[in-house]
């Protein structure tokens, strides 16, 4: 059987095993000693990193034994001694974690009838699911403040070994996953659960929590936590943060929020004025090329060009253009690798003859319905056929409304 040093000197960085099993399955190679330094992970606690002599390690738990799975076939073979050798920053990050963990859901489970329902440890922070739909700011905000309490006070993280028929196992915060002898993860007085998870010594050692947000899932509300070195670095990142938008806006820390909020208001402004004033020059662009049309048959009949330097004027053309009147209008929005169109008719035109025919001149796509139709094309060099075309064939169907 396998010592699991993780529970009795979760410090320990280094140690020598004796190889008991080495087999060859699925590609890799399982390795299984007498004594371990990894946790192969669980209740939402990753496996541990690390290697056996000089070679990474991927552990997990399998058929009841911890497994050291190899990817090259070891040079060792069973009854040598190898050396294993943690990933500490990993270990120690995690052990924060699942520490940091118990604080939060021992405050809330005792100071505001909060339940655990999961937890998960991941690489960017932690995830705490509760029992409740909805959990208030303030609630939040003392739970941050005496989870704070208790790391102050640095209580031992005590462990114990119970049978589930033990009295002492209804004092645990959450009914135990597990049957037979469960393992107990205490906080000095202040809480007990059953846990299979790796931990500090002490509270202390958590050193910083932080509410970074929550979420709903399956009705129920997931609080996330920024943890130990996690916390001291995303605290420094926003101090830096603030530090860097103060001075952007000329403005000290405590007025940075209406410093933010004038700009808001000011660029809804320049927007505005952005908006109009490509409205304008929409309707202007229209007047120029409506002034270059001619009259066929009663219908006026306007087909030009235009450089853009955005497509946001086209885009307000569509809405600027006049309904009054007998005209078919088109306009080619020229950019430096595709071109925008316009048509617009406030006669009948026959639109799958200008899909069929013209379409492929500009390699364009789009549509619409009477009296608008709009879409990109491909291909700027042939705007200038696609424009005599459209006035060609403008001239035939005018003729056509003359008779109707």
């Amino acid at each position: 059987m396998t010592e699991k040093i993780y529970y009795h000197d979760p410090y320990m960085r280094t140690c020598s095993a004796q190889v008991l099993e080495i087999q060859h399955q699925d590609g890799r190679w399982n390795i299984v000693c007498d004594r371990t330094l990894f946790y192969p992970g669980g209740g939402g606690q990753p496996a541990d990193r690390g290697t056996i002599d000089g070679k990474a390690a991927e552990v997990k738990m399998q058929d009841g034994k911890v497994v050291h799975a190899l990817e090259e076939k070891p040079s060792f073979s069973i009854g040598d001694h190898v050396q294993m050798e943690l990933d500490w920053e990993h270990r120690y990050d995690f052990m924060q974690q699942h520490t940091g963990q118990h604080v939060i859901s021992g405050v809330m489970h005792h100071e505001h009838g909060i339940g655990t329902v999961s937890v998960h440890l991941g690489d960017d922070y932690t995830a705490v699911e509760t029992d409740q739909a909805e959990i208030s700011d303030e609630v939040l905000f003392q739970t941050v403040t005496s989870s704070q309490r208790i790391i102050c006070s640095n209580l031992p993280v005590t462990q114990q070994m119970m049978h589930d028929h033990d009295r002492h196992v209804a004092l645990l915060r959450r009914e135990p996953q597990v049957t037979g002898t469960i393992r107990v993860v205490g906080l000095g007085d202040y809480d007990m659960a059953a846990c299979g998870g790796v931990h500090l010594a002490a509270a202390g050692e958590v050193l910083l929590v932080s509410c970074i947000g929550t979420e709903k899932i399956r009705g129920r509300i997931r609080t996330k936590w920024k943890i130990g070195n996690r916390a001291l670095r995303d605290v420094r990142e926003k101090e830096q943060i603030v530090q860097q938008a103060g001075t952007l806006l000329s403005s000290p820390a405590q007025q940075i929020t209406s410093a933010v909020m004038k700009l808001q208001e000011d660029m809804k402004q320049l927007q505005y004025d952005l908006q109009l004033q490509q409205k304008r020059t929409a309707r202007f662009m229209i007047d120029r090329i409506m002034s270059t049309g001619v009259c066929e048959n009663g219908v006026s009949i306007a087909a030009g060009s235009v450089e853009l330097d955005t497509i946001d004027i086209m885009k307000h053309m569509a809405g600027e253009m006049p309904q009054e009147g007998k005209h078919l209008f088109c306009c080619l929005g020229l950019l430096e690798h595709e071109v925008r169109w316009i048509i617009h008719a406030t006669v009948p035109v026959p639109f799958d003859e200008i899909r069929r025919d013209l379409f492929p001149l500009i390699e364009a796509k789009g549509g619409g319905r009477a009296p608008l139709w709009q879409g990109v094309g491909m291909r700027p060099e042939g705007a200038q056929d696609f424009l005599i075309q459209l006035h060609q064939r403008a001239r035939g169907w005018s003729k056509d409304h003359e008779k109707e």
